[in-house]
């Protein structure tokens, strides 16, 4: 260890490089959460689409189907906004190749 004397500005240098770092890992674990919840929601609608398809008449399995297939449309296209950076609901534009 150093025996050197830390002064105040020093220490306050330590603290704040410190706090870049802590706010740097916590935005990332934000990050591989938001991916891991999209993965695990995308595996629920597709169990969502099996069940639903399977517990129900053969005469309401298409439209149980076609259901879960556009809400699973729908939480695409929301991804596509996300990754293009437009998350807000309100008066977005997309890019017409998104369209």
């Amino acid at each position: 260890m150093s025996t050197e004397t830390l002064t105040l500005e020093s220490l306050s240098a330590i603290v704040q490089s410190q706090q870049a770092v802590l706010d740097m890992h916590q935005s990332m674990n934000m990050e591989v959460f938001y991916w891991w919840c999209t993965a695990l929601m995308l595996m629920i609608h597709a169990g969502f689409l099996a069940y639903e398809m399977g517990a129900s008449r053969g005469k309401n399995a298409l439209a149980a189907g076609i259901k879960n297939i556009l809400a699973l449309a729908m939480i695409i296209r929301h991804l596509a906004d996300c990754l293009c950076g437009y998350s807000s609901p309100q008066n977005v534009q997309l890019p017409d190749w998104l369209c």
